[in-house]
């Protein structure tokens, strides 16, 4: 598998919500709660901040923003696998949140799931097309999943966003190059003596500087297509 993981996660302009959130407590005791919770992971203290953001979640399971609070916390803490099914359930009261769909695709990205990053992702982008990381982390995801056609849209998006991110054309290159490859493994698949899959392997060994073998595959794609450029 072709890993690529060039952009990185957006954690912390999530955070400028859980800062707002923080705001919604009904009563005093968990006000004081929240606003230690606020501290620490506004002081990016964020193992600090999860068991407060636990204690809320506990007082008032209805609330998204707090839940929302305590997913962001496990996230930027690195406890990945506790974080997503928390960022679901915010998804599943508010599925077009884009900080809990940024930050489930980088969670998922992180445990090495990138086939299963791919659906909030791609909502990321569609609710903020021009939004960068979000574009980034499904042009990842694409390729890590395969998917190469898809992800060299994305890059090539990427690249008419930000023209001077060199981290997009590498990998739209990166992706053209998979392509390259696919096809050729196909063709080699469908038809190993084609005049054509022969020309394409003399290439090779000409960019290699292998004159004598490009030779003689060269003169073998001839034989068979005297006209072949």
């Amino acid at each position: 598998m072709v890993t690529f993981s060039i952009f990185e996660k957006p954690g912390r302009a999530a955070m400028l919500l859980a800062l707002f959130v923080f705001r919604a407590i009904a009563s005093d005791d968990l006000a004081s709660i929240a606003e230690r919770a606020r501290q620490f992971m506004e002081a990016h203290q964020f193992e600090q901040a999860i068991p407060l953001c636990r204690e809320l979640v506990k007082a008032e399971p209805g609330n998204p923003g707090l839940l929302m609070n305590l997913a962001l916390a496990e996230h930027m803490a690195g406890h990945e696998k506790e974080s997503i099914p928390h960022f679901e359930a915010v998804l599943r009261s508010e599925p077009n949140l884009l900080p809990a769909l940024l930050s489930l695709g980088a969670a998922r990205l992180s445990l090495d799931q990138p086939a299963e990053a791919i659906v909030p992702l791609n909502k990321a982008v569609a609710a903020d097309p021009k939004n960068t990381d979000a574009r980034g982390m499904l042009a990842d995801a694409l390729a890590e999943s395969g998917r190469f056609d898809d992800a060299s849209a994305q890059f090539r998006k990427l690249t008419e966003l930000t023209p001077q991110d060199a981290r997009a054309w590498y990998g739209l290159g990166t992706a053209y190059e998979s392509i390259a490859r696919a096809t050729f493994d196909r063709m080699q698949k469908m038809n190993p003596e084609s005049p054509y899959v022969l020309a394409l392997v003399a290439d090779t060994r000409a960019q290699k500087r292998q004159y004598r073998s490009a030779f003689f595959f060269y003169k073998q794609a001839l034989d068979k297509v005297p006209n072949l450029h």
